[in-house]
């Protein structure tokens, strides 16, 4: 994911070390490296038997998918089949946005179960990280 109108990334250079600042609206990074990329990841992964449910609680903390100034969204997503059940927004400081506090099992087989953090490119097209069963 490359800088948009919304994030803008400038580099600095002192002697031979150069840092990055990115801005946002209400916030500035000031890093040793580069953060403007942003890679799909699984978050989380659970076996969900028939009729049980996934405790989705401790993932609702603050900060749990980490601070990032660019556009991520969650997903949870069944990898059997790939189908996805929920979706939100990730907050710039790493927290998902209306993560319910579980999720139930509607189906009578176990369910590979992924909560993803995807990223949004400059088109808004969600890049997902790759659903496999484990």
């Amino acid at each position: 994911m490359s800088a948009t109108a919304h994030t803008p990334i400038l580099w600095l250079k002192s002697g031979r070390r150069t840092k990055w600042l990115v801005t946002e609206p209400n916030r500035l990074y000031l890093c040793r490296k580069c953060i403007c990329t942003c890679e799909p990841k699984v978050l989380a992964r659970y076996a969900l038997p028939p009729g049980s449910y996934w405790d989705l609680s401790p993932y609702q903390v603050r900060g749990f998918a980490g601070d990032a100034p660019y556009k991520r969204k969650w997903q949870i997503r069944e990898c059997t089949g790939g189908l996805r059940y929920g979706d939100g927004d990730i907050t710039t400081s790493g927290t998902l946005v209306g993560l319910p506090d579980r999720f139930n099992a509607r189906y009578g087989y176990t369910g590979y179960m992924t909560l993803q953090m995807c990223c949004v490119d400059d088109h808004g097209n969600l890049i997902e990280p790759p659903c496999e069963r484990w």
